[in-house]
């Protein structure tokens, strides 16, 4: 476990003096199963993953598989100390640091940490959630003192989406201190000459926890994208027409509006597996794209996995692996929707054999790089 050790210099120091002297004690930054990880690698070369704060949506790379190929190193240290936490929020500030560059960011941040070795060369995949609060000097600074980095950015969002995390790192995408950016959006890779990974990156969970959630249409998202309106609607007409909804709209910020009558924003954050088990549990998985978005959610990757009707507005579902048009309707406007399709029971089954799981990225990485 990392630990905090305040160092006291004079018994008259005030307080506020006292807390500015938080030291991070590095002996146990790396737990020791890593560092194993590290010494064992089967070849010369080392994937590590800089997981974004707070995210739950890579637990492919954490799964027994993918640990004898990669590290899941979090971008920076969440404090557990209230004044602590209170360091990290200033220091990571996206407000602050938009006018000015906090010291001592380097002590948070763990990447910078990992012990190296310098017969291993190291891939550092970095998603976009992660670079919001990793500057490019950061960057160039950390691949500067260590020759043997190569750096992979992950775009996890499509550039003509709106989501709230882009704009922070926009310009960042376009540095040259990246030796190969993915995205996942085929046509942002083709706008932007991005490289496009494909589907692999679709977050499985080994185990699912349990759900009362049961009912005939689901949908989970966060309040973004403009899509309000589509989805108050249609919420509307599925539940007149008697189909039991599940549907939850997670607040960004402090927003507190009704969209429809019985359909409010909550402010529950939900762990990627809790969303996964009540996908599992639903009988129609509903997807309704951001504003500028074209290309498919993971909702559409839930509907595959675990067999569930796909009900979308993506009209380029078509044109996705595994689209069966039986169990996966386009719609346009909610006046296109069968009600009876969507609370209709039927076995499903696509076929899928886990070609969307997450450590297919790595082979893609491999094979860009030319590893074996």
């Amino acid at each position: 476990m990392r630990k905090l050790r305040i160092t006291k210099s004079t018994p008259n120091i005030n307080s506020s003096e006292r807390n500015l002297k938080i030291v991070l004690c590095e002996e146990n930054r790396v737990n020791s199963s890593t560092k194993n990880s590290v010494m064992e690698a089967a070849n010369n070369y080392r994937f590590l993953f800089a997981d974004p704060p707070r995210e739950v949506i890579f637990e492919g790379f954490k799964s027994e598989k993918a640990k004898t190929q990669i590290d899941v190193v979090p971008v920076y240290r969440e404090m557990r100390t209230k004044i602590g936490s209170i360091l990290e929020k200033i220091t990571f500030s996206l407000t602050v640091n938009q006018y000015i560059r906090m010291p001592f960011r380097n002590r948070y941040l763990n990447i910078n940490h990992y012990p190296y070795k310098d017969e291993i060369d190291y891939y550092i995949i970095v998603p976009t959630m992660s670079l919001m609060r990793w500057s490019v000097r950061d960057i160039s600074k950390l691949k500067s003192a260590h020759k043997s980095i190569k750096l992979v950015l992950l775009i996890l969002d499509s550039l003509h989406s709106q989501s709230w995390h882009i704009p922070f790192v926009r310009d960042k995408i376009f540095s040259d201190v990246w030796d190969l950016v993915i995205t996942y959006d085929q046509y942002d890779a083709k706008e932007y000459g991005f490289k496009w990974l494909g589907y692999a990156y679709y977050p499985e969970c080994e185990v699912l926890p349990d759900t009362e959630s049961q009912c005939d249409a689901l949908y989970i998202g966060f309040n973004k994208g403009n899509r309000n309106k589509t989805i108050g609607e249609l919420f509307k007409k599925l539940t007149d027409a008697g189909v039991v909804c599940d549907f939850r709209i997670v607040r960004n910020g402090k927003e507190n509006e009704e969209i429809v009558p019985g359909l409010s924003l909550t402010s529950r954050r939900y762990k990627y597996c809790e969303i996964a088990s009540m996908a599992k549990n639903a009988n129609c998985i509903v997807e309704v794209l951001m504003d500028g978005q074209m290309t498919q959610s993971y909702r559409y990757f839930e509907a595959i996995t675990y067999n569930k009707k796909l009900l979308t507005n993506n009209h380029n579902v078509t044109k996705l692996p595994y689209y069966d048009s039986r169990y996966m309707k386009y719609f346009s406007s909610v006046e296109d929707i069968d009600t009876e399709w969507v609370r209709k029971k039927e076995e499903i089954d696509y076929g899928y054999g886990g070609e969307f799981s997450q450590i297919h990225l790595l082979e893609y990485i491999k094979q860009e790089f030319g590893l074996n």
